[in-house]
């Protein structure tokens, strides 16, 4: 499973994941980690922190503008 849930049912939609044991990956805000419910997980090795996109890391080229 690979999402981007809404950021108000992260905690309901990681435990309903974690429930039925499933394999997933969230692209989701940093500050769900201070949640009480996922810390827990994150502490038992039962979910990995991927690498992180911070502003202005990234080369992203840009299209040359089209003909008006």
């Amino acid at each position: 499973m690979v999402t981007n849930p809404p950021f108000s049912l992260f905690r309901e939609y990681v435990a309903q994941l974690m429930e039925h044991d499933k394999q997933f990956l969230i692209i989701g805000n940093m500050n769900a980690v201070t949640y009480k419910e996922f810390f827990p997980l994150i502490n038992d090795g039962k979910v990995w922190l991927g690498p992180s996109i911070k502003s202005g890391d990234r080369n992203v080229r840009r299209a040359p503008p089209l003909p008006a």
